[in-house]
């Protein structure tokens, strides 16, 4: 996926496992703003992820948990990117 017809952009492979979730992002999540210009960056994202706020959580809850922080964090400042979000996790039953 790219902005243009012609992107181009390393490709690689891993194996996902039961348990494993899976985060797509839009750089709007990480490159939104305070009031001060700071962004909120890939850093506060992980450790967001990793947080007990996330951790074992419903895709649709770390999605709303994602979304809830960079809105706190921006204090309602007008973002420049757009904020797309896709979570997927595997389940018990599912062919890896």
């Amino acid at each position: 996926m790219g902005i243009s017809p012609n992107s181009e952009f390393p490709a690689t492979t891993f194996q996902l496992e039961v348990g494993d979730v899976l985060v797509a992002y839009t750089d709007g999540i990480t490159e939104a703003e305070n009031s001060e210009g700071e962004q909120w960056g890939m850093q506060r994202l992980e450790n967001l992820l990793r947080s007990p706020a996330c951790a074992d959580s419903t895709p649709e809850r770390i999605i709303e948990c994602i979304l809830d922080e960079v809105s706190a964090f921006s204090k309602g400042q007008r973002q420049r990117g757009d904020v797309t979000l896709i979570v997927m996790n595997v389940q018990a039953g599912c062919e890896v």
